[in-house]
């Protein structure tokens, strides 16, 4: 008679990080002066996040970068529509 073999039980994992505990990561003054190496890393980060299927985790990262910048995004347009109207104004009155 064969022998059934019997699947064994994972192991528990040896540490789990639990809901109320976080990692915080504060990148040196140093880094922030290195632009290319930031933003190779950043792309990176998405790589592995898309790569492992956190796409929720994703979503909510460029959500909130995007809403980081709309103020900045906004203001530019704002100055943009200013200037084309003083340019308009300035046409008119040479005109």
């Amino acid at each position: 008679m064969a022998k059934t073999k019997t699947k064994r039980k994972k192991p528990d994992p040896l540490v789990d990080l639990g809901q109320s505990n976080s990692i915080e990561i504060i990148f040196s003054r140093r880094l922030e002066k290195e632009p290319e190496t930031l933003r190779r890393l950043a792309h990176r980060v998405v790589d592995l996040l898309a790569d492992a299927g956190h796409y929720g985790w994703l979503s909510g990262s460029v959500e909130h970068q995007l809403g980081s910048i709309a103020d900045e995004l906004v203001l530019k347009n704002l100055t943009d529509l200013i200037h084309e109207a003083r340019a308009a104004v300035e046409e008119v009155s040479r005109g």
